[in-house]
């Protein structure tokens, strides 16, 4: 209530869709006898003081505007409704139709008004929830929790009056509201309930669902998962009647960075939203009460909503234009006019000193790229392998040039380039120095740069003063106020140099300069380190990063750039890391960058040709999901199950071969299984098959323990190549892990440590899988129990840049402390040595906080796990202490890690 007015919605019936709504409720209310439009259209001051007239009114202008944003093509993300503006969520979110959300505003109204209520009023006051319910007098209610400190009370008309009369006296904010002597949302509706609820099951035949977009003012978050609460039903409706309305509460919810319309006649919660909403969010009416042309007003903030960067569909509103247009339709050109606000030189042939053809000034300028010479930065500009000179870089000498025949400073003189033309590239040789001369024609500000006697890059140069500097700093202003609105995703300078390395621009440290951009491409931070060369060229690659395609992309045309180094001082901030940097906004539409105190305009970039094989071939990667555990990760290996099955054969034989001899072999994992025929006693491969075939080929004439012992410790060797002990290490599992500790660690470098190496051999593997990552930086330290354990693996540490350290995780804790991002260690051969909780707590003692542990075992009660164990008790006792069960190693022992991964055989 107090939203309607007299003539609202009179302007608006001329948009032909904002009419149809109109005439559409019109249909929905015809059997009730009232007409919209009519009343729209008619009404006078005391019209909406009728309930009826005040309902309907309202619902039909809200629905009106939704069908409008509908057209325009505007979607909501959430939607909060204001006591009977929760009839117009109900409409917006699709739970009610058009015809039930107007004919529930109806009987709304009707049911009040026949209700013969007591005379009763509302007012807003300036006091919290929790103050008004201390202080009420007896029969008023808070009603209403409309911001922090902000409520409308309802109760009795006398006692309202009162009421606030007393908290004015006290100095504290009371104002009556227009409410047609109605106590809404106070306990008098309870009466009312009834009669509402009956009436409304009549409209609202088949409750639909409410989606999560809607969000209820009238029923407590802590009960939306209730019945009541899930559907647009009557009986929501009625409640939204008799309860408080919890629009505070509802705003909490709403982000920050938010676009709000307010949907109704009239912007009456502008000054509530304003204090309530985030101070990044955006809030626009559609109507205003009072305002000369609201027709005018609705589309002016439909254009700010656009500028709040979302896309609208304008031109849905108006009428689709047909083809061909009549005979009598006038022509355009007669309404374009000339602007001769701004005058022109024109060059006469005696503004030129040698004729038509001569110039004035020629700079020749030698650049050379070696380590001494200060264009050495240039070597950055590397594209497609080629060092180029920056297009930039050609700007930069007219600059100079003019900069010297004018004999002003650059620093401090603001600068227009236009209509630049980049004819060819000039490559820049590793040693020598290419010559570059600067043609200034000052009479017509025109520009050329050749080298060796071909020009290169020709234009416009002046100074930027006047009106045009004024122009200038007004966008510059004004494109400011727009970059604070940006919510997209960042991106770091790591993602924008990758992306573009593989567009095929190599550039060096002196030349990324993008600090930060969002995905978009179109808005970011820039780094400043007092070189416009590098800056400039640096804004070029902004407008590249945006580009769709991985195409290699030069310069060739420019339509104006400007520069004001002053104003660009001045923009410039400091910035992490000691840097400083300029904020960078691109705007796509008008196809120009302003960053700082300088704007590039039509940027033309032509697609250059690749060179060949100037790069590797880039790493296939996919995106696949890898669950957290998984116990059939080598089913689809056949030769890794051949070799199981192999095993399991020669296992059963063992068991027959060592019983008469009192040896009971327990194996799990047989059954089914057949022994099939003795495999040669030398396979081509070693590894448990292997062992097990010898195993199964002794004659056992002498001690059984002495010849199993010998055997064992002859061939343990073969364990450490076992195909089946290692295979999860030669198969995606050891991926996923490390892939897992990148993506928590810090970018581009990663410390590894691997314990017991000498036997796990651990680094061959996986500095070769680091190694698929681009630019990242890998540490890597081997240790075993004793340095010289390390000597028959020297030379291919070496090779790798491995060092090497002195630990025994069986005995110890890492002895250079928590450094490691990862920490790994191979133990896959036989059963731990020492208590698994031990080892994993010494393991976790190398790795930092939210490092990562992973450890390669063997499994309690599995097949080769109690298998090796048993080959191993004959060499050492309790060698099955070493083993622990899937179930307990997913519950690590007391003095763990409590981040990590553990890969199981």
């Amino acid at each position: 209530m107090g939203t309607q007015w007299a003539g609202m919605g009179r302007s608006l019936m001329q948009l032909p869709d904002f009419r149809e709504s109109i005439l559409k409720s019109d249909v929905a209310l015809k059997e009730t006898g009232l007409v919209v439009s009519s009343l729209l259209m008619d009404a006078d001051e005391a019209t909406f003081e009728d309930t009826v007239h005040a309902f309907v009114g309202l619902a039909a202008i809200q629905i009106a505007q939704i069908d409008l944003l509908t057209k325009l093509g505007l979607v909501p993300d959430g939607i909060v409704g204001h006591s009977v503006g929760e009839l117009a969520c109900g409409y917006a979110d699709g739970s009610l139709s058009h015809t039930e959300a107007l004919l529930a505003a109806y009987w709304r109204g009707r049911c009040i008004k026949e209700a013969n209520l007591p005379p009763g009023g509302m007012a807003a006051i300036g006091l919290t929830w929790q103050e008004c319910i201390a202080q009420c007098p007896k029969g008023v209610v808070p009603a209403c929790h409309n911001a922090e400190d902000t409520v409308t009370i309802s109760g009795p008309q006398a006692a309202i009056t009162a009421f606030v009369s007393e908290l004015k006296e006290q100095g504290v904010f009371a104002k009556e509201v227009r409410s047609a002597g109605v106590a809404f949302h106070s306990y008098y509706m309870a009466s009312i309930a009834p009669t509402l609820l009956a009436a409304l099951k009549k409209v609202i035949k088949e409750p639909r669902l409410r989606s999560p977009r809607w969000v209820s003012t009238s029923i407590p978050q802590a009960d939306w998962d209730s019945p009541l609460a899930l559907y647009s039903s009557a009986d929501y409706h009625v409640n939204n009647l008799v309860s408080p309305v919890l629009f505070h509460e509802g705003l909490s919810l709403v982000p920050e960075n938010a676009v709000t319309v307010e949907i109704a006649p009239h912007a009456l919660l502008q000054a509530i939203l304003k204090r309530s909403l985030k101070q990044t969010c955006s809030i626009l009416p559609l109507m205003k009460r009072g305002h000369a042309n609201n027709l005018e007003f609705f589309l002016s903030n439909v254009g700010k909503i656009y500028m709040n960067g979302l896309n609208v569909d304008s031109n849905s509103l108006c009428p689709a234009v047909k083809y061909p247009v009549p005979v009598g339709t006038p022509l355009i050109s007669p309404l374009l006019q000339w602007d001769h606000s701004q005058t022109w030189d024109v060059p006469k042939a005696e503004d030129f000193s040698s004729g038509s053809g001569g110039s004035n000034s020629a700079v020749v300028y030698n650049i050379d790229i070696n380590p001494e010479s200060p264009d050495y930065y240039m070597l950055g500009h590397c594209i497609d392998g080629r060092v180029l000179y920056p297009a930039t870089g050609y700007l930069v000498l007219a600059w100079r040039t003019l900069m010297r025949s004018l004999g002003a400073v650059m620093e401090s003189t603001p600068v227009t380039f236009e209509d630049i033309t980049i004819h060819r590239a000039t490559i820049l040789p590793k040693s020598g120095s290419v010559q570059l001369k600067v043609h200034l024609m000052p009479s017509t500000n025109k520009f050329e740069v050749s080298e060796n006697g071909n020009l290169a890059v020709s234009g416009k140069v002046s100074i930027l003063e006047d009106a045009a500097l004024d122009s200038f700093h007004s966008q510059i202003k004004n494109q400011a106020a727009y970059i604070a609105g940006d919510s997209k995703m960042k991106l770091t300078a790591h993602d924008i140099y990758k992306e573009l390395r593989l567009r095929g621009y190599d550039y060096g440290k002196t030349f990324q300069g993008i600090l930060e951009s969002n995905n978009a491409g179109d808005s970011g931070k820039l780094q400043w380190s007092g070189n416009w060369v590098t800056f400039l060229d640096t804004m070029l690659q902004m407008m590249v990063v945006g580009l769709s395609g991985r195409s290699l992309r030069l310069p060739t045309r420019i339509r104006s750039v400007c520069i004001d180094p002053s104003l660009h001082l001045e923009k410039v901030c400091d910035d992490a890391e000691g840097k400083q940097a300029a904020d960078v906004h691109v705007n796509r539409c008008l196809d120009h960058i302003v960053a700082g105190g300088v704007q590039i305009s039509g940027l033309h970039a032509t697609v250059a040709p690749r060179r060949q094989q100037q790069q590797s071939p880039p790493t296939l990667e996919e995106f696949v999901f890898v669950p957290y555990v998984d116990t059939e990760c080598l089913t689809s290996n056949g030769k890794v199950a051949e070799q199981l099955r192999l095993c399991k054969g020669l296992i059963q034989r063992l068991q027959r071969k060592l019983a008469p001899h009192g040896v009971k072999l327990s194996i799990p994992g047989l059954q089914g299984e057949s022994e099939g025929p003795l495999p040669s006693p030398e396979p081509s491969e070693p590894g448990l098959l292997r062992l097990l075939t010898l195993l199964c080929g002794l004659e056992l004439n002498g001690n059984l323990h002495s010849e199993l012992q010998q055997t064992v410790e002859k061939h343990r060797g073969c364990l450490l190549q076992d195909e089946l002990l290692q295979g999860l290490l030669d198969n995606p599992p050891l991926r996923h892990c490390l892939d897992t500790t990148l993506e928590n660690c810090m970018p581009g470098k990663i410390k590894v440590l691997e314990a017991l190496s000498s036997d796990g051999q651990l680094f061959s593997r996986i500095l070769s899988l680091l190694h698929i990552q681009p630019m990242l930086r890998v540490d890597y330290t081997a240790t075993a129990p004793q340095l010289d354990l390390m000597t028959p693996h020297q030379a291919t540490l070496e090779e790798m840049a491995v060092a090497s350290a002195q630990w025994d995780p069986m005995t110890g804790p890492a002895p250079g402390g928590a450094v490691a991002d990862l920490v790994v260690c191979n133990h896959a051969w036989g059963p731990l040595r020492t208590d698994p909780g031990v080892l994993v707590a010494n393991l976790a003692s190398g790795a930092k906080e939210g490092g990562f542990v992973l450890l390669h075992t063997l499994l309690k009660g599995e097949t080769l796990g109690e298998m090796v164990a048993f080959l191993s008790s004959t060499a050492q006792n309790n060698a099955q202490q070493g083993l622990l069960t899937q179930v307990k190693w997913h519950k690590p022992p007391a003095g763990g890690p409590r981040t990590g991964a553990i890969a199981t055989a």
